[in-house]
């Protein structure tokens, strides 16, 4: 009985979490590092971008995806917002984050609703973690508008990426939204 009871209180205090180092490769030659901490209790991903200052205009974020509400938000820090959007891929393998590359890219357009949402909306559109995660920053929904996925032979598909593409970074000249809402976005 007491091992039953020593179990039942460890057991929640076991960590399911797998941390990978993650190196993106970019077709100019240049890479893109960041780490992936995939919970797979929550079914969750949390993807921090590292430098980025090699590209004009790109934003290194802090993604967090929720695989239970299929919402995924992407926090830029400097400008102090969160843009949530539907998760526009699969749930991650995690044969791929410990591989620990990737050449695969996925090209969006990001359109971004005019209002920003309540912390409340937030919750209730894509749930208590994600709310959570934003809760300090402005937040925006932002609809992923899938452009084309390339890979570094040079293919374009018209298919969205089969397995879990992970570097994001977000392009745009204005803070959104911007003159039209759109802004473009590379995810890989």
């Amino acid at each position: 009985m007491r091992l039953f009871v020593l179990t039942a209180l460890l057991v929640p205090c076991l960590s399911f979490q797998e941390t990978h180092h993650f190196v993106h490769l970019m077709e100019d030659g240049k890479t893109i590092h960041q780490d992936i901490i995939h919970d797979k209790n929550e079914n969750t991903v949390l993807v921090i971008v590292g430098d980025v200052s090699m590209y004009k205009h790109a934003i290194p974020t802090i993604n967090y995806h929720d695989y239970n509400t299929g919402y995924v938000a992407f926090k830029d820090i400097k400008r102090e917002m969160c843009s949530l959007s539907r998760v526009p891929f699969p749930k991650p393998s995690l044969e791929l984050f410990r591989q620990g590359v990737s050449n695969e890219t996925m090209r969006f357009t990001g359109q971004y609703d005019s209002a920003p949402l309540t912390n409340s909306k937030v919750r209730e559109i894509a749930g208590s973690k994600i709310a959570e995660f934003c809760k300090d920053y402005v937040t925006f929904s932002r609809t992923l508008i899938p452009n084309q996925m390339d890979k570094r032979s040079g293919e374009n598909a018209d298919e969205p990426c089969s397995s879990f593409c992970v570097w994001c970074v977000i392009h745009s000249d204005l803070p959104p939204p911007n003159r039209n809402g759109m802004e473009s976005i590379t995810i890989g």
